[in-house]
């Protein structure tokens, strides 16, 4: 039998301070054919430990499947020139961590795009990279309360109900993988990768459309 074809076969992605937003991002390019390369920290600095205290709640393992797993010190000089190698080679960057932190790192966009112009390069964080609210933290609640979507869940007359899933995680992941494939439709005809800037409140925003 043959060898099945997905459409982002030889798609190469690396994700990097990936929260629950960016897992959901890389399952759907995964099944799509991508292949997708984790890194995570040294020692105990993996996704897994962030979700452990919710009780079973938010499982990684099905998001996770398929993957494979780097484990880089970014801090030191010789793991940040191992990331930046690996760049050079990788289609797609996912990155999940607040703003201006990679680029302290030295493993932001403008200094990895001029070692890999194709380089498509996708910043998933809680309210985008420029604003007043770059920094604010937030979680999965605060965007539903924010854009209005709490307010029209639970009975009439009642306090909100806490959704059963993550709405805004799981459409920030939808929007940036359709923003990825966008991105490389658009390099086939450019040759050119491009900065991707995923702010996770805009999901439940764009639901209460």
């Amino acid at each position: 039998m043959p060898k099945p074809l997905y459409a982002l076969d030889g798609l190469r992605l690396l994700s990097i301070g990936h929260t629950y937003p960016g897992l959901y991002c890389i399952a759907i390019l995964r099944d799509l054919g991508a292949h997708v390369t984790r890194i995570e920290r040294l020692g105990e600095g993996t996704i897994d430990p962030k979700y452990a205290g919710l009780g079973g709640m938010i499982s990684t393992a099905s998001l996770k499947a398929g993957t494979s797993e780097c484990r880089v010190d970014l801090k030191h000089p010789r793991g940040r020139d191992l990331f930046q190698r690996m760049a050079r080679k990788a289609d797609v960057i996912l990155e999940g961590f607040r703003p201006g932190v990679a680029d302290r790192l030295g493993i932001g966009y403008k200094a990895l795009a001029t070692k890999n112009r194709r380089l498509i390069y996708a910043a998933i964080s809680g309210y985008g990279q420029h604003g007043p609210w770059r920094l604010r933290p937030g979680h999965d609640i605060n965007y539903l309360a924010e854009t209005g979507v709490l307010h029209l869940s639970g009975a009439p007359g009642s306090p909100p109900a806490t959704e059963g899933v993550t709405i805004a995680d799981c459409t920030a992941g939808l929007n940036a993988a359709i923003n990825i494939l966008a991105a490389v439709q658009l390099r086939h005809r450019t040759g050119k990768g491009q900065f991707l800037d995923l702010a996770i409140v805009d999901g439940p925003l764009f639901l209460m459309a």
